[in-house]
Order: C-alpha cells, then sequence, then structure tokens
C-alpha cells in the first residue's frame, strides 16, 4: 500500500491529504496555505541570514588573522532636522515622567531590562560600526527615558540627580541636535548618542543586538582580543509613488557595506573597505 502521509506522493506535504489534480498540485486549503508561505519566509530568511553572514566573513578577512567578526545591521539614513512634532511629543512626556519622579513615585508598565553585560569589555568600541541601528528604537519609545531611568539618576549621586523637574527636562531638551538621523531618536546625532551615558535610559545602556552577544561569547572561547566589525544594510530608494525599493547589489544579496573595522582594547579603528574590493 502506498504511503499516504505528509510528504508522500501525490498529497499534501502539509496535512497528508490526496491532491486533486497533477501530482504536483498544492492543498489550497486555508491552514496548509498558511503553513507553507510560513516555511518559504522561514527559508528565505534562513538564506538571508547565511548570505550576510558570508558577506560579513568576506568583509572580515581584511582583518588581522584570528580576530572574531561580527555582522550587524548598519544604518546609512541621511541627517536632518528633528521633527518640531516629535520634539513636543518628547516634551510632555519628559514632562510627565520628570513630575513622578521628582514626587518619588514609579511609573507604569516600566519595560523588561537586560541583565546581560559583555565579558570583553572593548566590546562597547564596537557598536559604532553599525551607527546607531537599534537607535531607532528610541523615537517611539522616548529615548527610552522612564520614570526609573530618572529615579536612578535621583539616587545615583550625580550632581545631575539633585536638578527639579524643570531643570531636567529643560537641560535634556537642550541635547536634541540640530540635526538627527532620520526616523531614529533625536538624540542620535552624527556621532552618536547626544545625552552623556548617565542620562540616557536604561535600555540604551544595557542592551547590547543578538550579533554582538554572538561575537563576544565567539571571543571569549577563542580568546581572541580583537574584532572585526562589519556594518550591512539594505540599499533601499524611493520607488514611483514614494513606495520603498530595494536595489539589489551586484553580487546577488540585497545588503550594502556601511562601516568596516577593529575594535580591540585600543579602541575602534575603521578598516578601509577597498581593502575588500566592493560588493556593490
Amino acid at each position: 500500500m502506498p504511503p499516504r502521509g505528509p510528504g508522500a506522493p501525490g498529497v499534501c506535504p502539509q496535512c497528508g491529504q490526496p491532491l486533486r489534480g497533477s501530482p504536483a498540485a498544492a492543498c489550497t486549503s486555508m491552514m496548509c496555505m498558511g503553513r507553507r508561505r510560513a516555511r518559504e519566509v522561514s527559508e528565505a530568511e534562513e538564506r538571508r541570514r547565511v548570505d550576510r553572514w558570508e558577506t560579513g566573513r568576506r568583509h572580515a578577512s581584511a582583518g588581522p588573522a584570528g580576530a572574531e567578526f561580527a555582522v550587524l545591521p548598519g544604518q546609512r539614513r541621511p541627517l536632518v532636522p528633528p521633527p518640531a512634532d516629535a520634539i513636543l511629543a518628547f516634551k510632555t512626556h519628559l514632562d510627565h515622567v520628570a513630575g513622578l519622579a521628582a514626587a518619588g513615585l514609579e511609573g507604569e508598565h516600566e519595560p523588561t531590562l537586560p541583565t546581560w553585560t559583555p565579558d570583553t569589555p572593548w566590546i562597547d568600541a564596537a557598536c559604532g560600526a553599525c551607527r546607531g541601528a537599534c537607535c531607532a528604537e528610541g523615537r517611539t519609545n522616548h529615548a527610552f527615558l522612564t520614570v526609573a531611568t530618572l529615579n536612578e539618576l535621583r539616587l545615583s549621586g550625580h550632581p545631575d540627580g539633585a536638578l527639579g523637574p524643570a531643570e531636567l527636562v529643560a537641560d535634556i531638551l537642550a541635547r536634541i541636535p540640530s540635526e538627527h538621523v532620520e526616523g531614529s531618536c533625536l538624540f542620535h546625532g552624527s556621532t552618536g548618542c547626544t545625552l552623556p551615558r548617565h542620562r540616557r535610559g536604561q535600555m540604551c545602556n544595557r542592551y547590547y543586538c543578538g550579533p554582538m552577544k554572538t561575537a563576544d561569547r565567539r571571543a571569549v572561547e577563542s580568546g581572541s582580543d580583537r574584532l572585526v566589525v562589519v556594518g550591512l544594510t539594505r540599499t533601499v530608494s524611493l520607488g514611483p509613488g514614494g513606495g520603498r525599493v530595494v536595489a539589489h547589489a551586484s553580487d546577488g544579496t540585497d545588503d550594502e557595506l556601511v562601516a568596516i573595522g577593529l575594535a580591540s582594547a585600543a579602541g575602534f579603528e575603521p578598516i578601509s573597505p577597498s581593502a575588500v574590493g566592493s560588493t556593490t
């Protein structure tokens, strides 16, 4: 008796039901179509992950032998004046949380903060290669400045913690640069965050992306004290009607090199992309 389970000839690979029409026909069940689509998306994401890794490895070959490497989701959006409505919304939020903190109250729905700390102290130097790709989250989350953040500042013993709500709000607003990265956090300027570290949201000080955690673990396991960091991003332009269009690179990938450099105990040293060869 011929097999009738999923994957057998003439049956749906998802549910195992007989297919109508030719043996190559696809099951039209909504459930199976959804599963098939989810599998296709997953497979495409896995191919993209492998492609990015291979692209990063190729660029990382410009670095010294024995160095680990990390592929980060770089960004290259332009600098623009921060929108007035975004500044107003941020000020409204900041007035509220500063008032609660000054009254010794706790805010609602404080975010759960990651507790991971890198084992390699120079890992922070590597983060600049992506040019703050993760900082975009600070736009919709008001730079992650919460009641908990301001309470932490107040209890830290830092002189800024003694500022009154109005003084603190005014000083923080004064740190917004005249130009910031388009669509990103208001404090995401041309050289990084314009807030001093003790003023930043707890999330900004404690968050590390998955690629950086992986690179840190690999560096510890291999005993390497150097990390080649490759920042890659998609080349996106506006098409007809304002739609977003991804321009694929000539090597078949949809990634474009943003930055490459060597992170070590001495800091971060850029590496010229010309030493590797262009992929775009």
